[in-house]
């Protein structure tokens, strides 16, 4: 999550595995960000604004492009509890 260039919270909460279907959730709110790959750690931030969004890029980044396929994809208008976030990612 990024606010004018400067980086607000990294969803990316640890390697992924190669070769392996993998679960990410992420979930935030003004000042609440969560995230959990895999049903491991919870990686948060209590502190960051959140941008305007006006687009969602699935699989890149700038210059950067995930190679991969996604076999689905979830959306929830509201902020998950960390719980949430840690047992969807299951």
């Amino acid at each position: 999550v990024q606010v004018s260039g400067v980086n607000q919270f990294n969803s990316l909460t640890a390697a992924w595995p190669v070769n392996t279907p993998t679960k990410i959730v992420t979930s935030y709110k003004l000042d609440s960000f969560a995230a959990c790959l895999g049903g491991g750690t919870i990686r948060t931030d209590v502190s960051g604004t959140v941008p305007t969004v006006s687009a969602l890029y699935i699989g890149s980044h700038g210059s950067y492009f995930w190679t991969g396929c996604i076999q689905r994809l979830f959306y929830w208008p509201q902020r998950l509890t960390n719980n949430e976030v840690q047992a969807f990612s299951k």
